[in-house]
């Protein structure tokens, strides 16, 4: 497996998995943001938030399980073809969310983020990044761990800041702002 194949994939498929734990700690917050989307009938969402959660917990723990420590091969692609699919759902479904509910929140980490065009980008973004760990999977070849613990170091690394990055892409691009209108005035020379 290549390096930046190896990031792309650790990236998309953790991800996955942390969104799945967050949404199950936070389910009933997850549940009622999906209800103020107004998008499926109320009686509906409770099951198929569960349907999400199950899908994100197990699409994501399988496969870093799989790409970090078993290196099977077949796993490991099934696991990014399906986080391929649910971000790319995501990205649909937000970017019809935001034609029907705009302001809504979108239900990311189970919290109140509201959904922009960000949220749809960083959905995009992930998608691209489980199809390059797709293909940077070879039959035969060692997991990640088999590999000398600098590439593993340094993909994990990289995994991690990049996750971090897109995870934070959305709430950042409000940020500078803000932050703008806080400082004005206070760099200018007297």
């Amino acid at each position: 497996m290549g390096l930046m194949p190896a990031i792309g994939g650790l990236v998309a498929l953790g991800i996955l998995a942390v969104a799945g734990i967050r949404h199950l700690v936070r389910f009933e917050d997850f549940v009622a943001a999906l209800r103020l989307h107004r998008i499926f009938a109320d009686r509906l969402v409770p099951l198929l938030a569960a349907v999400v959660v199950g899908l994100e917990l197990s699409l994501g723990v399988v496969g870093l399980i799989s790409e970090t420590i078993e290196g099977n091969a077949t796993t490991t692609r099934v696991s990014h073809l399906g986080a391929v699919f649910m971000y790319s759902s995501y990205s649909a479904y937000l970017g019809y969310l935001l034609t029907k509910r705009p302001g809504a929140p979108c239900g990311c980490e189970g919290g109140e983020e509201a959904a922009n065009g960000w949220t749809v980008v960083r959905a995009v973004t992930l998608a691209s990044m489980a199809l390059l760990g797709i293909f940077g999977v070879v039959d035969n070849a060692d997991p990640l761990l088999g590999h000398p613990s600098e590439f593993v170091a340094f993909a994990t690394i990289a995994s991690m800041a990049f996750g971090v990055l897109i995870w934070q892409l959305p709430m950042a691009m409000r940020i500078p702002f803000q932050i703008a209108h806080i400082t004005r005035g206070l760099l200018d020379e007297p």
